[in-house]
């Protein structure tokens, strides 16, 4: 009685070694096909990859383009007007707080801006940790100079409430720190930079806002050039990061902390 292999030598042999069996047996000639250890062909591999990573755009392109939306609805129902500021008899006085001086901070307007309203509140030892100027960073060093019920952070205000909030912050002597897009040239007509400056005093009948810049300086703003630039829209150049930044909300437009004094 002679026996009998169940399927002859390929009874031994893997679906990938009959495959490439196959192929070798059709006139292939595999010395062109290169293999990672585990069997699998570099030309397969490589394809799984470029999968992998087209999945991962998609996604990051849904992610972004999700907060880009939530973004641009934001801005529709925030930009209203401030003309009726200028005829309004309850804002026609102004309001200001008058013992802030001008500070220098080259690439750190936030600690600048804190360390500014501290010195007029008597309290110049205060160091500032705030390393970056994404909102979230500047309340937490505020919170942790001035005290945590003494600071309120407001953002994505509608124009015409970031105004009168302004003022009613300056009218009870309270200090005022706003983000907004300014140049180092006070005559520049686009901004370069995203800084932290320090209000000090509003006049909408005269149409005149006062701020402490980064630069050493004290501009005068229009209430239009003031929303314009706390609204981001005089910067035209944006870095990526920039425009990351703001699409995800980390430099939120309208953005201003009140410091209770």
């Amino acid at each position: 009685m002679s026996s009998r292999k169940p399927s002859g030598e390929a009874g031994f042999l893997n679906k990938r070694q009959l495959k490439i069996a196959k192929t070798v047996g059709s006139g292939k000639d595999q010395s062109r096909t290169i293999y990672f250890n585990n069997g699998e062909p570099i030309g397969t591999a490589f394809k799984k990859i470029v999968a992998q990573l087209l999945f991962v755009i998609i996604v990051l392109g849904v992610i972004i383009g999700i907060a880009w939306a939530k973004m641009y609805v934001t801005d529709i129902f925030s930009n209203d007007s401030i003309f009726t500021l200028t005829m309004s008899s309850k804002y026609a006085d102004t309001a200001y707080v008058n013992d802030i001086s001008t500070f220098v901070a080259d690439g750190n307007s936030g600690a600048g801006a804190i360390n500014a309203v501290a010195t007029s509140m008597g309290n110049a030892g205060i160091s500032s940790s705030v390393t970056t100027d994404y909102y979230h960073m500047m309340e937490k060093a505020l919170s942790d100079s001035f005290g945590e019920n003494n600071v309120v952070c407001r953002k994505n205000l509608s124009n015409f409430n970031m105004m009168t909030e302004i003022y009613d912050a300056l009218s009870e002597n309270k200090s005022v720190i706003c983000q907004m897009t300014l140049d180092r040239d006070a005559y520049a007509e686009n901004a370069s930079d995203i800084v932290y400056v320090v209000v000090t005093s509003v006049n909408y009948s005269r149409n005149e806002i006062l701020v402490q810049t980064p630069y050493g300086d004290t501009r005068t703003l229009t209430g239009d050039e003031f929303v314009s630039a706390t609204r981001f829209e005089n910067k035209k150049n944006y870095t990526l990061g920039e425009k990351l930044a703001t699409i995800f909300g980390f430099k939120v437009k309208n953005t201003v902390f009140f410091i209770e004094r």
